[in-house]
């Protein structure tokens, strides 16, 4: 992660964004994943964009994303900014997605992993997630399978307090 020199007003301003924004409600329907025989549901990156820029301009911050095309290894580049009305910015890691599927790589896949991507990278550098998120264990087998073991879905534990010596 790359940040300008300050961030103090940038990071108490995404704070007080986290604490205001609203989950994005999964509204698209993916046919290619099925539960039930009913087609599971998704965020798009309209309905992330549409959820987050009131919050983030109420804040005073603005999300801003570049994207390249690697040509040489079929894949495409995200790097998503979050920049404050102050100047503050961070940029998150940039991040690489194969754009080639089923032996095709064109416009349509480019797209495609264009998209997926710019949806993952603005989540991941706001701290948030749409509605219900499974954890991918609906498209994995993993709820069915916990259900047949008659055990809880995993839980994580919560790592140690860091001790700071001022």
């Amino acid at each position: 992660m790359r940040t300008s020199e300050e961030i103090d007003k940038i990071a108490a301003a995404l704070v007080k964004f986290q604490g205001e924004v609203e989950s994005p409600k999964k509204s698209v329907e993916n046919d290619a994943f099925k539960k039930g025989g009913k087609a599971l549901k998704y965020a798009d990156l309209d309905a992330i964009i549409k959820t987050v820029t009131p919050a983030l301009a109420k804040n005073g911050l603005s999300q801003h994303q570049f994207t390249d095309t690697d040509i040489e290894n079929k894949a495409v580049k995200i790097t998503t900014m979050i920049l404050h009305e102050s100047g503050q910015y961070f940029f998150g890691d940039t991040l690489v997605l194969p754009a080639e599927s089923f032996g095709k790589f064109n416009a349509q896949t480019v797209g495609s992993a264009i998209t997926y991507g710019r949806r993952y990278s603005l989540s991941a550098i706001l701290g948030i997630a749409p509605e219900n998120d499974d954890d991918a264990n609906s498209i994995s087998g993993q709820d069915k399978a916990d259900k047949q073991n008659n055990q809880q879905p995993k839980t994580y534990n919560k790592p140690p307090e860091a001790k700071v010596k001022i």
